[in-house]
């Protein structure tokens, strides 16, 4: 068996992983409240 990190199926693994990551950071909590505070405008 082989690894193609290149592959359809490898890609969506990366993208998955990666947001089960970010939302695990607090990253998303943390964009929430700076739009709470006025940090960004639209």
């Amino acid at each position: 068996m082989t690894y193609d990190a290149s592959s359809p199926g490898a890609i969506a693994y990366m993208t998955v992983a990666r947001e089960i990551a970010r939302r695990g950071s607090g990253e998303a909590l943390n964009n929430l409240n700076e739009l709470n505070n006025g940090a960004h405008t639209a």
